[in-house]
């Protein structure tokens, strides 16, 4: 197609408007908008880049003609229109990727290519528009009573609603009741013990002859290995298996004991293992979330408790699925349990307060 192919293309849709056919009109804008993209072709055997006119003319007709086929529910005219504007994009070097957000949308497709967001040194789109210069500092920079933010409202939506967990020592605590003030329950110990199994072992046999395994209540005890820090992925694997064949078998009570792992300082820089409790935690928390069925506990321990004396952790498997006290902590021998203090989060506005000079310039 060339230059006469355009006007022949322009006249007939000429004719289509006067006619007050919408799916006429349609159909002519596309035709005109693939005339455009022919000459853009043709130009392109005389000079490598594409012709600006014809690339936004193409657009806008293809733009045109989908808002029409739009109108009468022409998906078939849709479709055409947006094939339009992809060749006049790829004739432009643009690739499918930057754009593909935009491509079934022309209208929008249109809007980005004259705020010159596809401009580049291969193609002749416009160019995106230029900072103004020359403007004082009060057009620029609102004023200092407009930056005085403590008088928006919604500038803190989640104020006295951010928390931090910390693990607080029990030592000298009495708000804090430790231990179940019923009668305890009995239960049938089902264990499960992952990697390494000296250490497992021995805490399941001491579970189960604990005065509270009597060959009754369900009850489920996961094991976390030493050397959980080796294998991650395979432990939040194990757990969630875990918890998914509970729910399937009606298993109302788990307990998850880690055997070397304790609450790690913040403030502690030297370098350590991996934890994995933070993980696990985490998936027994959502665990009550989504299935209130289950009663899930934690007791976690580091060697220096667990060697000095197991006892009393072994009663804790218990105790955290009969008491609110559901995670508990053994660190050097002392019991810790979490606990939720408020902290407000930094706040992100900063209040500028520029000088006042009579003119401002941008730096180049």
């Amino acid at each position: 197609m060339d230059f006469k192919s355009i006007k022949e293309a322009e006249s007939n849709l000429a004719f289509a408007k006067a006619s007050g056919d919408t799916l006429l009109e349609a159909a002519a804008t596309l035709d005109l908008a693939k005339a455009h993209i022919a000459s853009l072709v043709r130009k392109l055997d005389k000079c490598s880049i594409p012709s600006s006119e014809d690339s936004i003319e193409a657009l806008r007709r293809a733009k045109d003609a989908f808002t029409l086929s739009s109108s009468m529910g022409s998906r078939e005219g849709g479709e055409d229109a947006a094939h339009v504007c992809s060749l006049v994009m790829t004739y432009n070097g643009v690739p499918p990727h930057a754009y593909e957000m935009s491509a079934s949308d022309p209208e929008v497709l249109f809007q980005e290519v004259m705020a010159g967001k596809y401009t580049t040194p291969q193609n002749a789109f416009p160019a995106p528009p230029m900072p103004s210069k020359g403007h004082k500092l009060d057009e620029v920079v609102p004023s200092v009573k407009q930056l005085d933010h403590a008088k928006w409202g919604w500038y803190s939506p989640l104020k006295g609603y951010t928390y931090t967990l910390t693990w607080q020592a029990t030592k000298g605590l009495k708000d804090r009741s430790m231990n179940n003030n019923t009668k305890r329950k009995a239960y049938d110990v089902l264990g499960i013990n992952t990697g390494s199994k000296s250490f497992g072992v021995t805490a399941l046999v001491g579970a189960r002859s604990n005065d509270a395994s009597e060959r009754a209540e369900a009850f489920m005890v996961y094991m976390v290995s030493p050397d959980v820090f080796l294998k991650q992925g395979s432990q939040i694997m194990g757990i969630t298996n875990t918890i998914g064949a509970m729910v399937l078998s009606r298993i109302p009570k788990l307990t998850v004991v880690s055997l070397s792992e304790s609450q790690a300082d913040p403030d502690n820089t030297k370098v350590r293992q991996m934890h994995q409790y933070p993980i696990t935690l985490g998936q027994i928390r959502s665990c009550r979330l989504e299935c209130p069925t289950i009663t899930a506990g934690y007791v976690g321990a580091d060697f220096a408790s667990w060697m000095s004396d197991p006892a009393p952790i072994v009663e804790n498997i218990f105790d955290v699925i009969e008491s609110d006290e559901s995670e508990r902590m053994y660190k050097n021998g002392d019991i810790y349990v979490p606990l939720l203090v408020e902290r407000p989060l930094d706040d992100p506005i900063r209040v500028v307060r520029p000088n006042r000079p009579t003119s401002w310039i941008p730096a180049h």
